[in-house]
């Protein structure tokens, strides 16, 4: 039996085998059974467990410990030459193991400064919090004018909460780990729309103005009737001014006699 060593292909390698006649029973007959015989690669998938690394650190107070890098475990893939009998397994013989995935070891800082005087020492929990900027993204608009912008979505940062555990001694800070690292309020991303609709310009037609006629060329057919004519509206205007100039010249008259 031959195989390809690929954990997509099974060959399957039929067999067929033929019961023996038992001695002293003759010519007799006896059933015949026959037997189908397989083989299968197969893979399996397993973890692989990280290690935990202890690392010493002469900033850190002695007894106190602290996670540097955080353990990962790895993956392990393992191919199997299996081998089946009318769908019953008879067999398993490795083929090859392989690390698909490494493990990252988990380190852990431990302290080895030591307390000269009695200092206390303190584990507190601490939170900060930041801000997270939001991204400026761009919209093309076909109903706004080209080169034309405007605000679609106003921007607006996120926040970020990472959580420390923090040690103390006499009240000051002597080391820091981070726990965790949570997003608590999403980025809105500022949305800009920009204009591609093209100015087309539309050519207004010239008007003509109407023609103005020389005022001593205007007949009262002309113009508009306002309840009178242009020779009746002149007179009455010269007998007032005549009137006015006369009663004025009068009133100097009288003050010079």
């Amino acid at each position: 039996m031959t195989f390809e060593n690929k954990a997509s292909r099974i060959l399957t390698v039929p067999v067929i085998v033929k019961a023996r006649t038992p001695q002293g029973q003759g010519n007799k007959e006896t059933p015949k059974a026959e037997w189908k015989i397989e083989t299968k690669i197969e893979t399996l998938t397993t973890s692989v467990p990280y290690n935990r690394v202890q690392e010493e650190n002469p900033y850190l107070l002695k007894g106190v410990e602290q996670v540097k890098v955080v353990g990962k475990e790895g993956l392990e893939t393992i191919t199997y030459e299996v081998t089946y009998a009318n769908g019953k397994e008879k067999g398993r013989r490795e083929v090859r193991r392989e690390v698909t995935t490494p493990a990252v070891d988990e380190v852990i800082e431990i302290g080895t400064k030591k307390v000269i005087s009695d200092a206390k020492v303190e584990v507190k929990i601490e939170t900060l919090t930041t801000s997270i900027p939001y991204n400026r993204v761009q919209e093309e608009n076909p109903y706004l004018l080209k080169g034309v912008e405007q605000v679609k979505v106003a921007g607006k940062e996120g926040l970020e909460t990472i959580t420390y555990e923090v040690t103390y001694a006499d009240g000051k800070e002597t080391g820091r780990s981070e726990v965790r690292r949570e997003v608590t309020t999403p980025v809105v991303d500022e949305v800009i729309e920009i204009g591609s609709k093209k100015l087309v310009s539309n050519h207004s037609k010239h008007v003509p103005l109407p023609q103005a006629y020389p005022q001593n060329q205007l007949t009262n057919s002309q113009l508009p009737r306002t309840g009178g004519s242009i020779g009746k509206t002149g007179l009455v205007s010269g007998v007032l001014t005549l009137g006015l100039a006369f009663l004025s010249f009068s009133g100097k008259c009288k003050k010079i006699g």
